[in-house]
């Protein structure tokens, strides 16, 4: 179900079942909170770093390492 309002607080917590995501609005029907769970953390880095952050988080169960089509500021892949 869709829901449309003005972000008022957003909060996330790590969970043994992924990270969760909370929000609360102002609607036109009051506050109104949204809890979005079992997300997965994603973080970007330089392609070049790649190679070393697949050693050293080698040893987290669930890590994995993907290729974007994307650049920082510098116009570096990431």
């Amino acid at each position: 179900m869709s829901q449309q309002g003005f972000i008022l607080t957003r909060h996330w917590r790590d969970t043994s079942q992924g990270v969760e995501l909370q929000f609360w609005l102002a609607t036109n029907a009051g506050a109104k909170q949204i809890l979005i769970e079992k997300q997965q953390s994603v973080f970007f880095l330089p392609q070049a770093d790649a190679q070393k952050a697949n050693k050293a988080l080698a040893v987290l169960r669930g890590w994995q390492c993907k290729p974007r089509d994307l650049c920082d500021f510098q116009c570096q892949p990431i």
